[in-house]
């Protein structure tokens, strides 16, 4: 069988793929190096973040997260909000710190005094020929109600429901 030089050099660059995805899999200690980024900078310890998860609050107790919220900032701490109900939300699932996921909306809504629904209606009136093409009813979702939670002192072996 007569082998190519195209063979060879197929050839040739898969072993030499091979031996590089080896070697990023091999720790420093074992190479003799330290990792570095493509500029050839070591890399720098990311400070640990706190765990961050997206919620759809229900409607009556995002009323008063809504109500609470400070125009400028829209974010509510514990303590900053005042109700008794959203503070114990906020102690009792260790949040740090609530922000509203879509704030302009929000922000519309505390402002004009509409509803959600006001302000879809309102964007579709604006963009009717792209609404017209809908043909089933109109049921906007509510995104209003989805909220961002930073939360604090929360590991996944606290999640465990083991150890609680």
């Amino acid at each position: 069988m007569r082998v190519t030089a195209r063979k060879c050099v197929a050839v040739v660059f898969l072993l030499l793929f091979w031996i590089s995805n080896l070697q990023s899999q091999l720790s420093p200690a074992h190479t003799g190096t330290a990792r570095t980024d493509i500029l050839g900078n070591f890399p720098t310890a990311q400070p640990p973040t706190a765990p961050r998860i997206v919620v759809k609050l229900r409607s009556t107790f995002a009323g008063k997260v809504e109500a609470a919220l400070p125009l400028d900032s829209m974010t509510l701490a514990p303590g900053d909000s005042g109700d008794p109900d959203i503070e114990t939300f906020l102690t009792q699932h260790s949040v740090r710190k609530l922000a509203p996921v879509y704030p302009a909306m929000v922000r519309t809504k505390k402002e004009r005094h509409v509803s959600e629904l006001q302000i879809v209606t309102e964007v579709r009136r604006r963009f009717a020929r792209r609404a017209s093409r809908l043909h089933s009813g109109f049921t906007p979702p509510e995104i209003s109600r989805t909220y961002a939670l930073d939360l604090s002192g929360v590991s996944e072996h606290d999640n465990c429901p083991d150890h609680q």
